[in-house]
């Protein structure tokens, strides 16, 4: 397993096979995050399975049912629908960039509550926010960004968004990166994962698998 990914199993004590085809799994996911999101789309929206045809390199199939069978050519592993939300949260962990305060992003509208898409909808049809906070620690879970509409931002007494990686459609406008920033960025990672604090939509995912 890819070193990183493996420290981060450890770190938030994840129930990620050790397996080589999930290692090829992760790292085509990480190396592709927009694939990881659509993958992670399909899984929550109760899709029955996702096919990727690479331009170059073999097809990959995943079929969601009671558990996750992840295909490729000749080979298969079989996980639970709790290893595979572990297995995706841990590759989002290591592999998705934080960005700075104040970018631009473009959300998935499908993924948003209605009452949010109401209330962006009139100056905001493209669902953009600006970032305001990252990984900040709610109820003890964390989440990747507290957001306000863009360009609106802060009025009268609107809520912050909080806003999962899965969501983030697009970058519209990457905000002002310094030394300092990149160092605090890190700093966040190392102390939610020295504290083992899960994503908050993981883990409301998990506990929904868990009672059902």
């Amino acid at each position: 397993m890819e070193a990183q990914l493996k420290e981060c199993r450890e770190q938030f004590k994840l129930t990620v096979p050790d397996d080589p085809l999930i290692d090829e799994f992760a790292l085509t996911l990480g190396m592709n995050l927009e694939l990881h999101r659509q993958v992670l789309v399909a899984f929550i929206k109760g899709e029955s399975s996702y096919n990727y045809q690479p331009l170059l390199g073999s097809p990959l199939i995943i079929a969601f049912g009671d558990q996750v069978m992840i295909k490729q050519l000749d080979n298969s592993i079989t996980i639970t629908r709790l290893e595979f939300l572990d297995l995706m949260f841990g590759i989002d962990f290591v592999y998705s960039p934080i960005y700075p305060i104040g970018t631009v992003l473009t959300l998935d509208a499908t993924l948003q509550p209605a009452s949010m898409q109401a209330e962006m909808s009139e100056f905001n049809p493209k669902c953009q926010v600006v970032v305001v906070a990252q990984k900040t620690v709610i109820d003890n879970h964390f989440v990747d960004y507290l957001a306000y509409p863009y360009p609106q931002g802060l009025v009268g007494d609107v809520q912050p968004i909080l806003v999962g990686n899965i969501a983030i459609k697009a970058v519209e406008v990457q905000g002002p990166e310094t030394k300092l920033s990149q160092e605090y960025s890190e700093y966040l990672k190392e102390q939610l994962a020295r504290a083992g604090i899960m994503a908050l939509n993981y883990q409301t995912w998990r506990d929904g698998e868990l009672s059902g």
